[in-house]
C-alpha cells in the first residue's frame, strides 16, 4: 500500500512542486515516509532532506539508513517547525490522527503533500470522535492550487484534509485550478485508495529505469 500511494504522490511532485526544488521536510520515519520519499527524489533534484517523527530515535535511525541509501543528506530535526522552515516541499507521510503542523508556518511557493487515509467509517460507528488529518484548515486555504486524486472520494469517504475544510466553506470545489507559478503555494491529496492502482502501473517502469531512484526498501 505504501508504495502505491507514494507512486500516486510521484505523479504530483511531477508537475506540481517548482522544478528546482531541492530541500524537504519529511514527517514519519517509517517505510510510506521513505517510499514517499524516494518518488519525489525521482522527480526533483533534491539534496537535503529534514525529518521530524514524534520519536526522537526513530527519526535518527531513519537518518543514518536512508541518507546514504538515497544518497541524501537527511538530519533530524526537534520540531515541527523546524522541519517546516525553509524547505521547498513538505512530504506528510505518517498514521496521525492529528494535524501536524500550523498552516500559517508555511512560507511562499511551497509545495505540501499528505497521504493519510480515511477513518469516517470508525468515527460514524462512535469509535473515534475526530476524522484523521495530516494537514489543517489553514494549509488548504492558503493553497494556490489543491490537487486530489479523486473528488468524488474526498466527498464518499470524508477524507479529513479536504473535506472539513470544505464542508466548513473554506474552500471551493473547482475544475479549472490555476497554473503553477513561482512564489505559488500547493497541496497534493493522493488517496491510499482506488487510482493508486493505476498511477502504479503508470510509475513503476520509471522508477526501474532511473538510476538515481534505484534502491531496495
Amino acid at each position: 500500500m505504501a508504495f502505491r500511494t507514494a507512486a500516486t504522490s510521484g505523479v504530483g511532485f511531477r508537475y506540481l512542486p517548482r522544478k528546482d526544488v531541492k530541500t524537504v521536510g519529511l514527517f514519519g520515519a517509517a517505510g510510506r515516509a521513505a517510499n514517499q520519499l524516494l518518488a519525489l527524489k525521482c522527480e526533483r533534484p533534491i539534496t537535503h532532506v529534514k525529518i521530524y517523527s514524534r520519536n526522537p530515535e526513530n527519526r535518527r535511525r531513519f537518518a543514518e539508513k536512508y541518507g546514504p541509501m538515497f544518497d541524501l543528506d537527511i538530519t533530524p530535526v526537534d520540531s515541527p517547525r523546524d522541519a517546516v522552515k525553509g524547505v521547498d516541499v513538505i512530504a506528510c507521510a505518517t498514521n496521525t490522527n492529528s494535524v501536524l503542523f500550523d498552516g500559517d508556518w508555511l512560507e511562499p511557493g511551497q509545495h505540501v503533500t499528505g497521504i493519510i487515509g480515511s477513518n469516517v467509517a470508525l468515527v460514524k460507528a462512535g469509535f473515534l470522535r475526530y476524522r484523521r488529518r495530516e494537514i489543517d484548515d489553514r494549509t488548504a486555504v492558503r493553497a494556490d492550487v489543491i490537487v486530489t486524486n479523486l473528488k468524488e472520494s474526498v466527498i464518499s469517504e470524508e477524507q479529513g484534509d479536504l473535506f472539513e475544510p470544505l464542508e466548513k466553506g473554506l474552500i471551493p470545489f473547482r475544475e479549472d485550478p490555476r497554473s503553477r507559478r513561482a512564489g505559488h503555494q500547493s497541496v497534493s491529496r493522493p488517496n491510499e485508495r482506488r487510482l493508486d492502482h493505476l498511477s502504479q502501473k503508470q510509475q513503476r517502469p520509471r522508477l526501474r529505469r532511473s538510476g538515481d531512484c534505484h534502491a531496495r526498501l
